[in-house]
C-alpha cells in the first residue's frame, strides 16, 4: 500500500500472484496443461487445445496451410480414422456451437465443451487432442473438400474493408512476412497447398512442447491432470523450431498511406505506429507499463469523443488502441470516421487533437477520470467472474496464454490495478503517447473512395497548416454528482405480487408502470432494462424510422442541464453500461451496474424516462452508421437475405419490416426524431426488469423513488391498439437481384409457430439441432456446395403469423437454384422419417443443459422479464424449459416440421448478385 500511497513506482523484481484455483503444469514431453475447478452456470466441462502456430508461421510455398490444417483436424486421425465429428457429438459436445476451431495469426485453437463433469466424456476428449497433436492423417478427400470451404470462405469474406486492409498492411510493412500473411488471400490460393504441406506444417508445429490443454468447469484438478498425463503425456515429444520473425520494423515518420476503394462508404484517417511486441506482464513493473496503455488510451479516446459530443468535430465516430495484436506487432492507433464529404476537415481534426497533446499533454483531472475508467474495467470483470460459462472462462485464460502473461485470476488483477495504478502520473501518460504519436513516430493513414480522400501532397499539406496554428488547451471534465433527483416522497406500488416459484415479484405503481424483479446474489452486478412499448409498429411510411434515430439518445443519454459527455463520464467512472435495442414493438433501455451502484442506475432510467435530449452529434453518429448499414445490405446478397424473406412474410411488403434503406435515413431530421423521442417517453407504456445482486426490498424502494411519479401512461400489457402486418398468403417465394459480389444467399423452410405455442417451439427448436447436421454433410459431401448451413428457427414473439424455420446457405450463383431443392428434399425427407433417436437424445442433452444453465444467467433473466407483460406469456424457469424439450419425442419432431411443410407455409426465397465482384482476382 506504500507505492499506491506515495505514487512511488512498483518494485521491477515483484513477481505477480499466480491464479490460486488453477493447476497449471507442463508434462514430461513439454506440453502444458491448465485446470481451473469451477462450477460453472452451464455445468459443463470445456476442453480447449491452444497450438502456438498460425497463419505467420505459413511456409513462403503454402500460404494458407494453417488454414487448411485447422479446417482438415476433425476429419480423420489414428483412432478415428472416419473423423471425430460423430465421436465427439457421441460425448454431448455440441457441433454447432460448441465444438469450434479457428486459426489467427500466432495460433491455432480446437474448443469442445462436454456436458457435466463426468470422467468418461472428459477421457475420450481428451484422447481426441492427443491425436490431433500425435497425427491427424489429412485424408484426400477431406483436404478436397476443405479446400472448397476456405474458399467459399474466403468468397464470403471478401470486403472493401478487406481490401483496403491488405493496402494498409503492405503499406506500414512493406515486403514484411507480417502483412504477406494477414493480407487476405484469393479464394483459390487455398488449391496450392497439399496434403504434404500440411503434414510438414503439423510435424513442425504440433509437437507438445508447443501447445497448451485447458480444461474449465466442475471438475477435481488432481483427477483431470491425472487423465491427461495417462493419455495426453503419451504424445512422444518433438522439437519445435524457431518461431519466424515476422521482418517488421518499427514504423518511422512523418508520411502518409492513401488506401481507397470504390465501394468504401466511409472515410477514415488513423495516426498508427507498428513495433515489435510489447514485454509481458509477469512481474509488477511489466504489468505498471501495461497500465500506463490502458490509462493513455482512455486519455486519447476522451479527448476525441470531447470533440465529437461537442458536435463541433467532422467525424462521427473514433477511436484508441495501444497494446500488442495477433501476438506478432505492437500496435498504436488513433482513428477517426467521417462521412466521405467531410474527409478533409476529419483529418484536420485528428491531426488538431495530435497537437493539442504535444502542445499541453494530459491534465489531472483527465487522469482522475482514465484512471476511474480503468478501475471500473477491472472491477467488471471480477465481479461477472462467478457467473461467467465454461467456455468465457476458458477465454479468460485463453488471453493470457497467449499473451505469455502470469496466470492471473480476475481478483487478483482487480487487487493489483488498485494498489498500482496510482503510481501512474499524468508525465508518465503523456510521455508515452508523445512518444507513440509525433510526428516522427508515426504515419498518417487515410482511407475512402477514389477520388474522395487527400492525396499525399494534400495530407502534408493539412499537417502543414495544423502545426501552424495555435490549439488551445484542453477542456477541464465534469462528472456529475447524480443523473437525477428521485421523487419526494417516493411514490410505492400499488401491488406487489411474488412468485415463489419462479422467484420473481413484480410491482404495479398507480402510473402504469411494472416493475419485476429476480434476484441472484452471485452476479456481481445489477441489470436494469426499462422498456417502452413503442417500438416500428407505430411507424408509417411518412415516420419509417424515427424510432431508430430518437434512441439514439438512449445510447448517449443526455437531459437538459447534463450534456452527453458529462453523463457518459460520470457512468464510465463508476462502471455503469448502457445500450438501446429497438425492435418491431419495443424500445429498451439496458443499464449494467456494479452491485454498489443500483441507484445510479435508477437514476439514469428515470433520466431517460422524464427529459431526455437528442443531441444534434448523437443523431448525426447514428445517421453514419445507419447509413453505413444501409450500403452494405444494398450491396451484398447475404446482408439482404433477411429483408428479402421478410418482404416474402409480409402481405402488402409492409416497410416496417425490412431494414431502413438510404433514402429513408437521409429524409429524417434532428427535429422530427426529437417530436418522436419526447412522444415515446411520455406516452409509452412501460416495463422494467431489476435483476442481479439487489434484493427485493431495496428493488422496490428504488423503483418507488425513481419511476413510481413518471407521467401516467396504459399499463403494459398484450393486444395495445396497433396496426400489425398482415402474413403473405402463399406462395412466399422471391428471387431477388441486389449489389455484387461471388456468392448468392438461399433460404428455404416454412412458417414456425408463434411463441406461445410451446410444444411446437421445442419441437422444431430440437429439429433445428438435429437437421443441421445432416443438411452441411449432403450439402458439402454429396452436392459439393461448400457454404456454411444455419438451421433457424425463430418463433414468432411481437407479431403472430410472422415465425420462421429457415435453412440458409450461401453459394455460387449458378448453384443457388440446386441449392434450395436440396434443401427442400431433404426437410421433406425429415417431415416423412423424422429424426434418429440417437440424434434426438443428444439434442435433448444439449439443448436442456444449456437451459438450466440460464438459471443463474442475469442477462437471460432480464430479457425474459422485460417484455413478460407486454406480451403477455408466463414465466417459465430454465427446469421447465429443459424438462418441456426432454419431453418432445421423436415422432412429435418430425410432425411439428410435416404439419408446416406445405405450400401453404412454404417459404424459398434467393438473394443473386446483380453484377460481378470488385477486385475480383
Amino acid at each position: 500500500m506504500a507505492a499506491a500511497a506515495t505514487g512511488a513506482p512498483a518494485r521491477a523484481s515483484a513477481p505477480l500472484p499466480v491464479w490460486a484455483e488453477a493447476a497449471d503444469v507442463r508434462l514430461d514431453n513439454g506440453l502444458r496443461v491448465i485446470v481451473l475447478p469451477r462450477d460453472t452456470p452451464d455445468r459443463r466441462v470445456t476442453l480447449r487445445l491452444v497450438v502456438h502456430a498460425g497463419t505467420l508461421h505459413d511456409p513462403d510455398g503454402a500460404v494458407g496451410a494453417a488454414h487448411l490444417v485447422q479446417h482438415t483436424l476433425f476429419d480423420g486421425s489414428s483412432r478415428f480414422p472416419d473423423g471425430a465429428r460423430a465421436f465427439l457429438r457421441s460425448l454431448g459436445a455440441d457441433p454447432g456451437s460448441h465444438e469450434t476451431a479457428y486459426v489467427a495469426a500466432d495460433h491455432i485453437a480446437l474448443t469442445v465443451t462436454l456436458p457435466g463433469p463426468a470422467e468418461g466424456p472428459l477421457i475420450r476428449g481428451l484422447a481426441f487432442f492427443a491425436d490431433t497433436l500425435a497425427g491427424p492423417t489429412f485424408p484426400d478427400a477431406a483436404v478436397r473438400t476443405q479446400r472448397g470451404v476456405i474458399a467459399d470462405e474466403r468468397r464470403r469474406g471478401r470486403s472493401p474493408e478487406q481490401r483496403v486492409f491488405a493496402a494498409v498492411i503492405e503499406g506500414l510493412a512493406p515486403g514484411a512476412r507480417l502483412a504477406s500473411r494477414l493480407a487476405p488471400q484469393p479464394p483459390d490460393a487455398v488449391e496450392r497447398v497439399t496434403r504434404e504441406d500440411l503434414v510438414a506444417f503439423h510435424r513442425a508445429w504440433f509437437g507438445p512442447a508447443n501447445a497448451t490443454v485447458i480444461i474449465v468447469g466442475p471438475v477435481d484438478p488432481g483427477e483431470a491432470l491425472g487423465l491427461a498425463r495417462a493419455d495426453l503425456g503419451a504424445v512422444p515429444a518433438r522439437p519445435t523450431p524457431t518461431p519466424p520473425d515476422a521482418g517488421l520494423t518499427p514504423t518511422r515518420g512523418p508520411g502518409s498511406i492513401i488506401a481507397t476503394d470504390p465501394e468504401l462508404n466511409r472515410f477514415v484517417a488513423a495516426l498508427i505506429r507498428l513495433e515489435r511486441p510489447a514485454p509481458s506482464a509477469l512481474d509488477e513493473a511489466s504489468f505498471r507499463a501495461g497500465l500506463i496503455d490502458q490509462t493513455a488510451r482512455r486519455l486519447l479516446e476522451r479527448r476525441l469523443e470531447a470533440r465529437a459530443f461537442a458536435g463541433d468535430a467532422a467525424y462521427t465516430a473514433s477511436g484508441a488502441y495501444l497494446g500488442n495484436a495477433l501476438g506478432a506487432f505492437y500496435v498504436a492507433q488513433l482513428a477517426v470516421v467521417a462521412d466521405s464529404d467531410r474527409a478533409r476537415q476529419a483529418l484536420t481534426d485528428l491531426l488538431t487533437e495530435r497537437a493539442r497533446l504535444i502542445e499541453y499533454g494530459f491534465t489531472e483531472p483527465e487522469l482522475d477520470l482514465a484512471r476511474r475508467a480503468v478501475l471500473a474495467d477491472a472491477r467488471a470483470v471480477a465481479d461477472r467472474a462467478a457467473t461467467l460459462d465454461s467456455i468465457e472462462t476458458a477465454n479468460l485464460i485463453t488471453d493470457q496464454v497467449l499473451s505469455g502473461e502470469t496466470l492471473i485470476s480476475p481478483e487478483d488483477n482487480l487487487a493489483l490495478v488498485r494498489r498500482i495504478l496510482p503510481t501512474v502520473s499524468v508525465g508518465d501518460a503523456t510521455r508515452r503517447c508523445a512518444e507513440l504519436f509525433a510526428d516522427e513516430s508515426c504515419v498518417v493513414v487515410v482511407e475512402g473512395r477514389p477520388g474522395g480522400v487527400p492525396s499525399e501532397a494534400d495530407v502534408a499539406l493539412v499537417a502543414r497548416r495544423v502545426e501552424a496554428l495555435p490549439v488551445s488547451a484542453p477542456d477541464a471534465p465534469a462528472v456529475l454528482d447524480a443523473l437525477a433527483e428521485p421523487a419526494s416522497p417516493p411514490v410505492p406500488p400499488e401491488s406487489l405480487e411474488v412468485d415463489p416459484a419462479v422467484g420473481v415479484s413484480t410491482a404495479a405503481f398507480a402510473n402504469g408502470v411494472v416493475a419485476h424483479h429476480k434476484a441472484l446474489p452471485d452476479a456481481g452486478r445489477v441489470i436494469l432494462t426499462l422498456t417502452f412499448a413503442g417500438g416500428e409498429l407505430d411507424e408509417t411510411a411518412a415516420t419509417r424510422g424515427l424510432t431508430r434515430a430518437a434512441a439514439a439518445c438512449f445510447d448517449r443519454p443526455a437531459a437538459s442541464g447534463r450534456d452527453g459527455l458529462a453523463v457518459r463520464d460520470t457512468l464510465r467512472v463508476r462502471g455503469v453500461d448502457v445500450s438501446a435495442r429497438v425492435g418491431i414493438d419495443t424500445v429498451s433501455v439496458t443499464i449494467t451496474a456494479p452491485a454498489d451502484e443500483a441507484r445510479l442506475a435508477f437514476e439514469l432510467a428515470r433520466l431517460v424516462a422524464t427529459v431526455p435530449t437528442l443531441e444534434r452529434a448523437a443523431f448525426d453518429q447514428w445517421r453514419t452508421r445507419a447509413l453505413a448499414g444501409a450500403d452494405r445490405r444494398a450491396s451484398s446478397p447475404r446482408w439482404a437475405l433477411d429483408d428479402a424473406v421478410a418482404r416474402a412474410m409480409s402481405a402488402e411488403d409492409d416497410p416496417r419490416l425490412v431494414s431502413l434503406s438510404r433514402a429513408q435515413i437521409e429524409s429524417l431530421t434532428l427535429d422530427a426524431a426529437r417530436a418522436w423521442l419526447a412522444r415515446l417517453v411520455a406516452r409509452s407504456p412501460v416495463e422494467v426488469a431489476v435483476v442481479g445482486a439487489i434484493g427485493r426490498a431495496d428493488a422496490v424502494r428504488l423503483a418507488s423513488e425513481y419511476l413510481g411519479d413518471l407521467a401516467s401512461r396504459p399499463a403494459p400489457a398484450p393486444g395495445l391498439a396497433r396496426r400489425v402486418p398482415t402474413p403473405a398468403r402463399p406462395p412466399r417465394v422471391r428471387d431477388e437481384r441486389v449489389g455484387g459480389g461471388e456468392l448468392a444467399a438461399v433460404a428455404v423452410g416454412f412458417r414456425g409457430p408463434d411463441a406461445g405455442d410451446d410444444d411446437a417451439v421445442a419441437a422444431l427448436d430440437l429439429a433445428a439441432r438435429t437437421l443441421e447436421p445432416a443438411l452441411a454433410r449432403r450439402l458439402r459431401d454429396r452436392e459439393g456446395l461448400s457454404g456454411p448451413v444455419r438451421v433457424e428457427h425463430a418463433p414468432a414473439r411481437a407479431l403472430p403469423g410472422f415465425g420462421v424455420f429457415l435453412v440458409t446457405v450461401t453459394t455460387p450463383p449458378a448453384d443457388a437454384d440446386r441449392a434450395a431443392r436440396v434443401i427442400a428434399e431433404e426437410l421433406a425427407e425429415f417431415a416423412r422419417n423424422g429424426p434418429g433417436s440417437y440424434d434426438v437424445a443428444l439434442a435433448q442433452s444439449q439443448a436442456s443443459a444449456q437451459a438450466r444453465a440460464l438459471a443463474r444467467d442475469p442477462e437471460h433473466w432480464s430479457r425474459l422479464l422485460a417484455r413478460s407483460s407486454l406480451r403477455g406469456r408466463p414465466i417459465r424457469t430454465p427446469d421447465e424449459q429443459a424438462d418441456r424439450l426432454t419431453s418432445v419425442t421423436p415422432d412429435a419432431i418430425r410432425r411439428a416440421v410435416a404439419d408446416r411443410m406445405t405450400r401453404d407455409d412454404a417459404i424459398r426465397v434467393i438473394v443473386r448478385p446483380a453484377r460481378g465482384p470488385a477486385g475480383a482476382g
